[in-house]
């Protein structure tokens, strides 16, 4: 399994989202705090540690649907006694992104707008969670009709779910899905919502399902458009199944309802920036191949005619009308634009009412719509477990801001990756620059993190923002590449750490 991962305050004065992941359990979490003063990075941490610890004590039980209720149950409870130490932290919570993988199987379990999808590059179909959020509801009953619409909405911030510590001891159920039969190449990313703020819905599942960008470039891709574009916290984990994650005689069937992936080369067809993905069930191996645009429905455009005889023959008559009519009434060319002009940008709606809706609501990242929920009692501790876990600072304020222009100009897949190095080496010199001084040599930035050496020569990491994240305690190190990075003790000692500075693989003996 590749497992990539970055997490960045953007815009905020504070962190409140949490990533957290042990790779030796197969579980992935990512938690967006909620309620600002209210210490909403103290939910998202406590959630997270509470379901690593509830992972580990049920151990190999853990795919089960049941089991998974119960996590989410005990995270709750756990917020609930935190309440009744901190009254002065009422309403404080966080949304829920989680992913357990064993045995070739994966569940998914999501509470509120933080995502998960599953995609499959090679097959051009993807998968993903539904948000619990007023746009979300406003498209399952019709009132959007694309995802686009609610991308774009000025309620799209407020969710209507979240694991909250309430008086009252109320309980919310996480929507759990099942995906059986994984396969090599299969992808899974889970996210906060900011990671998904650069980015239209379509750019964004364009760029994930991309066959013929490997794992790190898509990674490498989306955290350099969240550092420049995105306002909100960024949390993202981007896995990559390999064949040891796979059972012996796996199927095909993932045993969900996958959607087509657009194009990357389509994206700036008009049908394909405003239209709603479509839904489709997974083909069987004969059906795909007696229609292959079932397979691969992005070709499309390139085995096909955009227009057959009769579309033709009708698109010269209206030319030929549209001649006559500019003869007789003798209409010139620039009234023609102006009218095109004018008809294009009432299609546009204007930012302005985005904004205004969203300035009310400057002290809140999102509102919260209450629903009912299970009432459940009897509390339990937060329990601790040997994870790997990333946290910022102290809670942020809430001052959204509407996401960038959805007009995205899709550069070709050589630009494209050009553009990514350029991004990541400024990145690199940046940094270099701050700590030129501070340490007697620099390595390389990779992962968001740099190693450095100091004046006893012994080498550390420091993170993208030059602060030390792993002490000197090596006499050599290289750059991270996949989650590891190799060091050289004093004794010679080869051995591999990971983002918390401790060993993985051929540690020397104590």
């Amino acid at each position: 399994m590749k497992i990539l991962q970055f997490q960045q305050q953007g815009r905020r004065t504070h962190q409140e989202d949490f990533l957290l992941l042990n790779e030796a359990a197969g579980l992935f979490l990512v938690c967006d705090g909620v309620g600002g003063s209210a210490k909403g990075e103290v939910a998202s941490s406590l959630v997270a540690h509470t379901i690593a610890g509830q992972v580990e004590k049920a151990g190999q039980a853990t795919t089960d649907v049941s089991a998974v209720h119960q996590f989410v149950k005990e995270a709750q409870y756990a917020l609930q006694t935190r309440l009744a130490d901190h009254p002065e932290e009422a309403g404080m919570g966080t949304t829920l992104a989680m992913l357990r993988i064993q045995d070739g199987k994966a569940v998914v379990a999501h509470v509120g707008d933080s995502r998960v999808y599953y995609v499959k590059p090679g097959k051009g179909l993807y998968w993903r969670t539904n948000d619990h959020s007023h746009v979300q509801m406003l498209f399952d009953t019709g009132v959007l009709k694309s995802e686009e619409e609610m991308d774009r909405h000025p309620m799209r911030n407020i969710i209507s779910r979240a694991l909250q510590a309430k008086a009252d001891e109320t309980m919310v159920e996480p929507d759990v899905a099942v995906v059986q039969n994984l396969q090599p190449g299969d992808l899974f990313l889970l996210c906060s919502d900011g990671v998904l703020e650069p980015y239209t819905p379509t750019d964004f599942i364009a760029l994930l399902g991309n066959k013929d960008l490997k794992p790190e470039e898509k990674k490498a891709a989306l955290e350099a458009a969240c550092a420049a574009e995105s306002r909100d916290n960024n949390t993202c984990i981007l896995l990559e199944i390999g064949a040891e994650d796979v059972a012996q005689n796996a199927g095909e069937n993932t045993g969900l309802t996958m959607r087509a992936i657009p194009s990357m080369l389509a994206l700036n067809d008009e049908e394909h920036a405003l239209g709603a993905p479509e839904e489709v069930s997974r083909p069987s191996a004969s059906a795909a191949s007696e229609t292959p645009d079932a397979k691969e429905p992005h070709n499309r455009g390139k085995n096909q005619p955009l227009l057959n005889r009769t579309q033709l023959l009708l698109l010269a008559g209206i030319l030929l009308m549209i001649v006559v009519l500019a003869v007789i009434y003798q209409i010139p060319d620039t009234n023609l634009a102006e009218a095109e002009s004018a008809a294009g940008k009432t299609d546009q709606k204007p930012d302005n009412e985005v904004h205004s809706l969203q300035e009310d609501n400057a002290t809140n990242h999102r509102a919260i719509e209450p629903e009912a929920n299970t009432r459940s009692a009897s509390p339990t501790a937060k329990a601790n477990s040997p994870v790997l876990s990333e946290n910022g600072a102290e809670g942020k304020p809430k001052d959204d801001v509407p996401p960038a222009s959805t007009e995205v100009s899709t550069p070709n897949g050589s630009d494209h990756r050009k553009a990514l190095e350029k991004l990541m080496k400024n990145k690199e010199t940046a940094l270099k620059e701050k700590l030129a001084g501070q340490y007697a040599e620099l390595g390389s930035l990779a992962e968001n993190r740099m190693a450095v050496k100091d004046a006893s020569s012994n080498w550390g990491y420091v993170n993208e923002h030059g602060a030390l994240v792993i002490k000197h305690q090596f006499k050599m190190a290289n750059a991270f590449s996949n989650g590891r990075a190799m060091v050289i003790d004093d004794k010679g000692n080869r051995f591999t750490i990971d983002n918390t500075g401790t060993c993985r693989e051929n540690c020397p003996t104590q």
